[in-house]
């Protein structure tokens, strides 16, 4: 921290040094900029600060002082007290960030009450940072051995140069918005009402079912705002509890009935899963809780366009997405088919490839010095396929074969690739065989026993990535001891967790880390001027012009950005990125080039087999 900092409050800037403040006219902001471009500047509330000042200069057409105050934020010299209070809360205790006033971050760090003046805002801000600075830095002393050596120039102390620059990024995200074809999403409105009313019919139609639903006196269903109905708990409880003792009837086999952790029956669809096969009624209602929750995804969306909020840091160290929720969109259903680009662009959809299996494979190499995984990355190969192989007992390379084989075989690949994939992302996060089952089952349609899933981890750890039986028995904690107590843990980009469980331990280094690098691929994105209109995790959705430009070039440039990112955070371990042009969002859109290798817009609409060709450049 210098001398001098610039605290620009709404409207109005404050130069401070020490406690001696004054106010900068709105006129002369660019030539305050000028004069402190190289100094440190603190904005409580960076991201709406940034854009104010930002568009304050682009009014002013002071060109060479908006570069400089790109340039203070690209080299982490913007600050934010609300952020770094976050993160040192998080060190502390784990709580779930909550953005405070600079009233509650100046009484608590510096003792101090906020005057009525933005002159003593501006003492307060820079007092208070002071200190938190000195409190961060501290924090992160019993963890350096952990922590990358460049981590705090690069992202800041705690990463808050990071969530700096994460927190302006998404700003433009959201002033940019996302479009919606409004008559998609009330034909998908339509859809999933209609299948809402064909799971209710079939429900009503099971004996003992009747009177599931909440009606009125006259019989009307009572319903949401979405338009899903409600259902009596009480009921469904006992309608549950009947199910199970129907499948253990039939089936011969004790069956446990699933419960919450308070002991009473689970209402959640997700626990029913695995007896949805052997029972009308749970199959029905898992449909119904589907296109429910589809539908009230759906009401979230009102157009023209949508401008989420995003919150730039949670515990894990990702973000979330309100107002709509785009980052919680199912795949399937419709909705994501409903955004569409702006008049004149295309969507460019850019996903990171195993993003964190390639941070896992940094933070096992620094643990333990070495790691299968990484050398399976740094070869180029698909560690699904790598990890399907060996429960196979083949070569990876005939097991690939069977991806351009039959119909059959193209078949097997797929499922077996796909159970990889399930155990390859929940077993290094610490899930036990039961817990692995039902993950498997739910997020990717996978099933197995919980011996057959105990069995595929003990393999996986023993076998295919050894270094992951270390990993997953490695207790260190901040002094680089061992404990089974609660502690902290640290991301090798610095950001810490202060008090954190067994499976929270497993996932912060390698999720948390790939985190802050997809943060900073954001950033370089909106930096270097591309206009990103929604970010999900570990997928960009970019709009280009839909014409005048190399689109592959372009997506070229991008995918660029965004592996240079992740490999800041990998060192020595390749990122990938797959890439498609699309006229609307979709999981379904896939690659499509002309015969003279030019990347073509995807189209679920349009059939474009004329002008594609096996050609991929």
């Amino acid at each position: 921290m210098s001398d001098r900092s610039g605290i620009v409050p709404w409207g109005h800037a404050s130069s401070g040094q020490g406690s001696a403040s004054r106010r900068i006219h709105p006129d002369r902001l660019g030539e305050f900029v000028r004069l402190h471009r190289d100094r440190e500047f603190i904005l409580h509330d960076v991201a709406a600060g940034f854009w104010l000042v930002a568009e304050h200069l682009i009014v002013r057409n002071e060109a060479d002082a908006l570069n400089d105050w790109w340039s203070i934020a690209d080299q982490g010299r913007l600050h934010d007290p609300a952020l770094l209070d976050q993160l040192i809360k998080l060190a502390q205790t784990d709580d779930e960030p909550r953005p405070r006033s600079l009233a509650e971050i100046a009484a608590e760090y510096v003792g101090a009450s906020r005057g009525s003046g933005l002159v003593d805002a501006a003492a307060a801000s820079l007092r208070a940072y002071s200190v938190m600075q000195r409190l961060a830095i501290d924090l992160m002393g019993p963890y350096r051995e952990q922590i990358l050596r460049d981590a705090v120039e690069t992202c800041g102390v705690l990463t808050e140069t990071v969530q700096v620059k994460a927190a302006i990024a998404l700003a433009a995200a959201s002033r940019n918005g996302l479009r919606l074809d409004v008559a998609r999403l009330e034909a998908a409105k339509s859809r999933l009402r209609d299948s809402v009313a064909r799971s209710v019919e079939t429900i009503r139609a099971l004996p003992g079912c009747d009177r599931l639903f909440r009606t009125t006196p006259s019989g009307r269903f009572l319903g949401t705002t979405s338009g899903t109905p409600n259902l009596d708990v009480v009921e469904l409880r006992r309608v549950l509890i009947g199910v199970v003792d129907e499948v253990a009837a039939d089936s011969g086999r004790s069956i446990a009935v699933p419960r919450t952790s308070s002991g009473d029956v689970s209402t959640s669809t997700k626990r029913w899963e695995a007896i949805a096969p052997s029972h009308p009624f749970v199959s029905a209602w898992a449909e119904l809780g589907r296109a429910s929750s589809l539908l009230r995804c759906a009401a979230s969306l009102v157009g023209p366009v949508v401008r989420p909020n995003y919150t730039t840091l949670v515990r894990t160290g990702r973000t979330t997405a309100s107002g709509p929720n785009i980052q919680a969109l199912p795949r399937r259903g419709g909705l994501r088919e409903a955004f569409v680009p702006s008049p004149g662009h295309v969507f460019l959809i850019v996903d990171y490839v195993c993003a964190e299996l390639r941070t896992l494979a940094a933070v096992c190499e620094a643990r333990f010095g070495s790691s299968r995984l990484a050398q399976v990355l740094r070869a180029g190969g698909d560690p699904h396929a790598h990890t399907a192989a060996l429960f196979e007992g083949v070569e990876p390379r005939e097991f690939l074969r069977l991806r351009s084989g039959s119909p059959r075989d193209r078949e097997r690949f797929s499922v077996l690739r796909r159970r990889a994939k399930a155990i390859n992302f929940g077993i290094p996060g610490g899930l036990g065989a039961e817990a692995l089952a039902v993950y498997a089952r739910t997020n990717f349609n996978v099933a197995m026993t919980a011996a057959e899933a105990g069995e595929l981890r003990r393999r996986l750890i023993a076998e295919v990535y050894p270094e992951l039986g270390a990993y997953l028995s490695d207790e260190r904690g901040p002094q680089g001891g061992t404990s089974h107590a609660p502690r902290g843990i640290v991301t090798s980009s610095g950001r810490i967790r202060g008090v954190v469980n067994y499976t929270q331990a497993r996932n912060t280094p390698f999720q948390g880390v790939a985190a802050d690098a997809a943060k900073l691929a954001l950033w370089h994105l909106i930096r270097d001027g591309h206009r990103v209109v929604a970010f999900i995790h570990d997928e960009f959705v970019v709009e280009l012009p839909k014409s005048g430009v190399d689109h592959l070039a372009e997506a070229r440039k991008i995918e660029l950005i965004l592996n240079r990112a992740m490999e800041s955070a990998t060192p020595g371990i390749p990122s990938a990125c797959e890439f498609v042009l699309s006229r609307r969002w979709s999981k379904d859109a896939r690659p499509v080039y002309s015969s003279d290798g030019r990347l073509l817009p995807w189209d679920d609409q349009v059939e474009r087999r004329s002008e594609t060709a096996a050609f991929r450049p």
